[in-house]
C-alpha cells in the first residue's frame, strides 16, 4: 500500500478511536502529530516541477533532433554544454538551500542534456556507430550521476534507458542473432541504488523492467525445432516466479527483507506469471499457432520450483506463519503447473481451469492481504480470460456456456462450502486449546 494510502487509513482509524473512547485527547494527539512526521507528502508544486522537467528534456531533445541548419554546430553544442551545466549548478545551489526534490529533479535534466549531446555530437560529426551503443553511454552516464548525485528520479531513468538498450534489437517473431544477458549486472546496480536510495519507485521500475526483459528471454529461447516449441526457459522462469511469490509472503509475516515492498513485489510477479501462462497457452493451442501442436520441455524447472514453494510452506507450517495458508496454495498451484507441463499436448478445459482458479486466488490472496492492487490484478485477470473463451469460443459456443455455466456452479458452491469448513475448523482449534 502506498504512503499516503496508509496515513489516510491510520488517521481514519485514529479519528475512529477518539470518538469510540478508546484512546484519550492526549494519546490521539501524540499519535498524530507522529504520523504526520513519517514522510510528509509532496506538494503539488511538486508535481508541477517534475512535469516541467519532463518537458523542458523533451525539448532539449526535440531540438536536437531538429538539427537546425540556420545554427552553427559550435552554437548548437554550445547550448547543450551552457544548458547541462546550468542543470547541474541549479541542482547543487536547490539541494545547499534544502530543496531536496527540486535538486534532484534537475539532476534529472541534466541527464537527458547529456543524452541529447550524445545525439548532436554523433549528427555532427557523423561518427559511425550503432544507435545502441550510444544508448548504451547514456544510460552508463545517468547510472553515475544518479549515484553520485542521489538522485532518484536520474536513476529511474537510468534503468529505462538500460532496459532499452536491453531490448532495442530484438525481433520479436524473427531470429534475433543474440540476446543481452549482461543486462542483469547493470539491473542489479540499480537495484543496489534503489536499496541504498530507499525508493520504491524505482523498486517498482526495476519490477517492470526484470519482466519484460525475462519476457523477450522466453520469447528468444523458445524456438521451434522439429515442430514443437522448446519451453524449458518458460517454466523455469515461471517456477522460480512462483518460489518469489512463496519467498515474498514468507517475508510478509515475519522477516521483512524486502523492506515493505513485500505487496507491491507480489503484484509484479502475478503481472510476469499471468503473462507467462498466458504465452503458455497459446503455445499449446492450435487455433492460434497453426502447426505448433505441442511443446517440449525439461521436467526439472516444475521439480526445482515445487520443492522451493513446498519448503518454504513447510517452514510457515512449523512456526505457525500467519499466511501459511497463501503459502499452501502456492504449493497446489506449482503442482498443478508442473502436471500441466510435462504434458504432450493440451488437455481441453485445464488450462482455461488454470487461469480462472489463478486469477481468483489474486482475488482472495489481496482480499486477505487487504491489498487492493492485488484484488484489482484478479479481477482484471479473471475478465480477460473469460473474454478470452468467449471469443475462442472452445470449439463452438454450446461448449463455452456449458463451461461457463461449469464453472458458474463451482465458484457458487465454492462460496457455499468454504466458509462453512473454515468455521468447522476454527471451532474445532478453539475446541482443541479448551481441551488443553
Amino acid at each position: 500500500m502506498a504512503i499516503w494510502n496508509r496515513k489516510s487509513a491510520v488517521a481514519s482509524a485514529l479519528a475512529n478511536w477518539r470518538e469510540r473512547g478508546l484512546i484519550d485527547g492526549p494519546v490521539f494527539d501524540r499519535l498524530s502529530a507522529d504520523l504526520k512526521a513519517q514522510t510528509p507528502p509532496r506538494s503539488f508544486t511538486s508535481v508541477i516541477l517534475l512535469l516541467g522537467i519532463v518537458c523542458i528534456a523533451f525539448g532539449v531533445m526535440t531540438f536536437v533532433a531538429a538539427n537546425w541548419d540556420a545554427m552553427s554546430n559550435l552554437l548548437r553544442v554550445g547550448l547543450l554544454f551552457v544548458a547541462l551545466w546550468a542543470s547541474w549548478g541549479l541542482s547543487i545551489w536547490l539541494r545547499h538551500r534544502g530543496h531536496s526534490w527540486a535538486g534532484q529533479l534537475f539532476v534529472l535534466l541534466a541527464c537527458a542534456v547529456f543524452g541529447a549531446s550524445i545525439m548532436l555530437i554523433g549528427q555532427i560529426y557523423q561518427i559511425q556507430g550503432k544507435p545502441k551503443d550510444a544508448l548504451w553511454l547514456w544510460a552508463v552516464g545517468t547510472f553515475a550521476a544518479a549515484f553520485l548525485a542521489r538522485s532518484v528520479p536520474a536513476l529511474a531513468l537510468a534503468i529505462m534507458a538500460i532496459t532499452l538498450w536491453a531490448l532495442m534489437d530484438f525481433e520479436l517473431f524473427g531470429k534475433p542473432g543474440g540476446f543481452e544477458y549482461g543486462f542483469l549486472a547493470y539491473w542489479l546496480a540499480g537495484a543496489a541504488g534503489a536499496w541504498w536510495l530507499a525508493s520504491r519507485f524505482c523498486a517498482h521500475v526495476l519490477m517492470l523492467s526484470l519482466s519484460a526483459w525475462l519476457l523477450f528471454l522466453v520469447f528468444h529461447l523458445a524456438e521451434m525445432s522439429g515442430g514443437k516449441a522448446d519451453l524449458t526457459a518458460l517454466f523455469a522462469v515461471l517456477f522460480a516466479t512462483f518460489g518469489m511469490i512463496s519467498l515474498a509472503l514468507y517475508s510478509l509475516g515475519g522477516g521483512r527483507w524486502f523492506k515493505g515492498f513485500e505487496p507491491a513485489a507480489i503484484v509484479h510477479l502475478f503481472l510476469l506469471a499471468g503473462a507467462l501462462v498466458f504465452f503458455w497457452y497459446l503455445a499449446t493451442d492450435l487455433r492460434f499457432n497453426g502447426d505448433w501442436r505441442s511443446v517440449s520441455a525439461a521436467s526439472w524447472p516444475g521439480l526445482a520450483g515445487v520443492g522451493v514453494t513446498a519448503i518454504l510452506a513447510g517452514l510457515g507450517y512449523r512456526r505457525n506463519h500467519p499466511h501459511f495458508y497463501d503459502l499452501a496454495v502456492t504449493v497446489a498451484f506449482a503442482m498443478v503447473a508442473a502436471a500441466l507441463s510435462v504434458a504432450v499436448q493440451r488437455v481441453p478445459f485445464l488450462m482455461e481451469g488454470y487461469m480462472l482458479a489463478l486469477s481468483i486466488w489474486v482475488i482472495r490472496m489481496g482480499w486477505r492481504l487487504e491489498y487492493r492492487a492485488l484484488s484489482t490484478l484478479g479481477f482484471l485477470g479473471f475478465s480477460a480470460v473469460m473474454l478470452l473463451l468467449y471469443f475462442e469460443t472452445l470449439g463452438n459456443l454450446l461448449d463455452t456456456s456449458l463451461f461457463y455455466l461449469g464453472a458458474g456452479i463451482l465458484l457458487l458452491l465454492g462460496a457455499v462450502i468454504i466458509p462453512r469448513l473454515a468455521r468447522r475448523n476454527r471451532t474445532r482449534g478453539k475446541d482443541g486449546e479448551a481441551a488443553s
